[in-house]
């Protein structure tokens, strides 16, 4: 399994940090059963241009409005997301 599915996987909060590589597969074929491999080139962009291992760009991902890490940062910061606005999130912590 490649790491940037499992880091995306990870930060969306579909999986845990200790999944093995088959139930990671079984996930993300469970994600559409008719066409399971279809997320997997849409999950490794999101991994390789916005999910990455440090400096995430998390508000500019397509993902930030279900990404459980955003809205994480947004409640413990007191901060109010608003989509005009870029912010730096750190997704790495967490």
């Amino acid at each position: 399994v490649n790491n940037k599915v499992k880091r995306v996987f990870t930060r969306l909060g579909l999986i845990s940090k200790h999944t093995s590589d088959n139930e990671i597969i079984e996930k993300a074929q469970d994600l559409y059963p008719p066409y399971p491999g279809v997320f997997e080139s849409p999950i490794q962009e999101i991994g390789r241009k916005w999910c990455k291992p440090v400096n995430s760009d998390c508000i500019s991902c397509y993902m930030t409005k279900y990404c459980p890490k955003v809205l994480w940062y947004f409640f413990n910061t007191n901060k109010k997301y608003d989509y005009r606005v870029y912010y730096q999130v750190d997704c790495d912590v967490w």
